[in-house]
């Protein structure tokens, strides 16, 4: 049997994880687990073996572009899925994404079929 995928979610707002963690149980995820901002994303990170993060650009304390820097300078944790969560698909914004190294970006309103997609995709081309 195939070890299930740890997937991180983080938002600083609490009823947007919650969301976000039912879209992804209905879409058979079950290992699953939730940073309220940056920091506790990196370090759940150091603690814990993360398949993909799911994480929302604008947080207090260090926003999701922060941590997608940091984890790509980290070299236990550069190769980690990084899925950045934005509320505007603003070109600008977009292209410093993937400058930073971000393997795909969701806009909300998230689509849960839209999230589905992206997450497995992203999943099985790293195995």
């Amino acid at each position: 049997m195939q070890k299930q995928p740890k997937i991180l979610i983080a938002d600083d707002t609490h009823p947007i994880r919650h969301m976000i963690k039912i879209m992804l149980m209905n879409a058979g995820f079950t290992d699953l687990d939730e940073a309220e901002n940056g920091l506790k994303v990196l370090e759940k990170l150091k603690k814990d073996c993360f398949s993909l993060v799911i994480c929302d650009w604008d947080m207090p304390r260090m926003d999701g572009l922060e941590v997608l820097r940091n984890m790509r300078a980290d070299e236990s944790l550069a190769k980690i899925p990084f899925v950045l969560l934005t509320g505007a698909a603003e070109a600008d914004k977009v292209a410093i994404a993937i400058k930073a190294g971000v393997d795909d970006y969701i806009t909300k309103p998230i689509k849960p079929d839209n999230l589905a997609k992206r997450v497995k995709g992203l999943l099985n081309n790293r195995t």
